[in-house]
């Protein structure tokens, strides 16, 4: 079909995985599509809170009053320089 970006559902009761604001389980989901030749250009936000990735922008992460800010394993503790901070719409 010539698909080859795709926005994608993450909600951890449909994917068996942990939230998707986690370093970990983001990069699990994006690999394993990328075996697929598929690249994640975004995430549906229904039904969990985009308010972190939208505050951080796409590939950071956790700093909110409703984020889990004692987790040792976010994307916003993995952000390198070269990543976007730019934030989503």
């Amino acid at each position: 079909m010539g698909i080859t970006e795709v926005i994608v559902k993450v909600n951890p009761d449909l994917t068996g995985l942990s939230d998707p604001w986690k370093y970990e389980t983001l990069k699990r989901i994006v690999d394993g599509l990328a075996a697929e030749g598929l690249t994640v250009v975004g995430l549906e936000g229904d039904p969990f809170d985009m308010s972190p990735i939208k505050e951080y922008g796409a590939g950071v992460g956790v700093k909110s009053s409703s984020s889990r800010e004692n987790d040792d394993n976010t994307i916003f503790q993995h952000k390198t320089p070269t990543q976007s901070s730019a934030p989503l719409r």
